[in-house]
């Protein structure tokens, strides 16, 4: 998450709220964002139980969904390849 952003974390700590963990969702696809969420340690018994990691947040009772949408988009930036680490090169030099 390099382009993560203090606003998006920001969010993210105001929902918690005595929830077990606060998630980021897409709207129009259920995708989660687990690499951006919350987690407290009262959701370790559902994530170390689970076949997977999404399997986990969703079987976990108490996790809040937040709408991936309003987070700032660059929070979900990846880089996986050459041509992302030039991209991200260059969305870094216009932030200077």
């Amino acid at each position: 998450m390099p382009l993560v952003k203090r606003e998006a974390l920001a969010m993210l700590f105001e929902q918690l709220d005595g929830k077990n963990g606060v998630v980021p969702r897409w709207s129009d696809t259920g995708y989660l964002e687990p690499l951006h969420a919350i987690y407290t340690k009262r959701m370790l018994s559902c994530l170390c139980n689970a076949k997977s990691l999404t399997k986990g947040i969703e079987n976990c009772p108490a996790v809040k969904f937040v709408p991936a949408e309003k987070m700032p988009k660059e929070t979900f930036f990846n880089v996986n390849t050459k041509e992302d680490l030039e991209k991200l090169k260059s969305m870094l030099y216009s932030f200077k």
